[in-house]
């Protein structure tokens, strides 16, 4: 006589597949070092872990499940990073401190993993895209940012815009030609002091031509 599954039989099973996919992707990660993003296989995965490819399948189907998963799970990672960053500054700093070491954090993330940077902020996989439900965790990661920069001040999209592009820019620089020094991360603090003196020049303006006032 068959019985029904307990609910702790059940919280097992669903631990051990959680700890399984959590191994897929720390194996996924580590070949994606070493061999690059665009090599990676899910039957190398499995060969890594000692898995035949059908049991991986039953967890990600196709190479875009996998890098999907690896696209959350890179969000994730650099979203824990600065909210433990913004947490960790005293009450009373700046705007533009906790800008400075927000990008200063958003930048030592990248260099820690290059296949990992490729994958969040680069096109490093020809004709994969990631899925919706995983271009959600960036979007998250998007407003992290303007919440940081609306505490500066800064609420306008243009300016939002401008933001991105700078940091984005001095990121792939750093990445490009020095992704192991700080060539271009030792000009943080040019880049925040440069984008808020703007914003708050555009806004004085915007304000001089409210008023009727040149």
């Amino acid at each position: 006589m068959s019985t029904a599954p307990t609910r702790s039989s059940s919280a097992r099973v669903e631990a051990r597949r959680a700890q399984t996919r959590h191994e897929i992707l720390d194996s996924a990660w580590r070949l994606a070092a070493d061999s690059g993003l665009e090599a990676l296989s899910l039957r190398e995965i499995a060969a890594s872990l000692s898995m035949q490819a059908p049991s991986l399948y039953s967890y990600f189907p196709s190479k875009a499940a996998i890098l999907d998963a690896l696209f959350i799970d890179g969000y994730r990672a650099l979203d824990d990073l600065l909210t433990t960053v913004d947490d960790a500054l005293p009450a009373r700093t700046s705007a533009r401190q906790r800008l400075i070491e927000i990008l200063r954090a958003w930048i030592g993330f990248c260099q820690a993993d290059q296949a990992r940077y490729r994958l969040l902020f680069t096109n490093a996989v020809p004709g994969w895209q990631p899925s919706p439900d995983a271009y959600a965790a960036s979007l998250a990661n998007y407003q992290h940012l303007c919440t940081q920069l609306a505490i500066a001040g800064v609420t306008d999209p243009d300016d939002i815009d401008l933001c991105t592009a700078l940091s984005a820019g001095l990121v792939a620089q750093q990445m490009a030609n020095d992704p192991d020094g700080d060539r271009w991360s030792r000009r943080i603090e040019d880049v925040v002091d440069m984008f808020l003196q703007h914003t708050a020049s555009r806004a004085r303006r915007a304000t001089r031509l409210r008023k009727g006032t040149p």
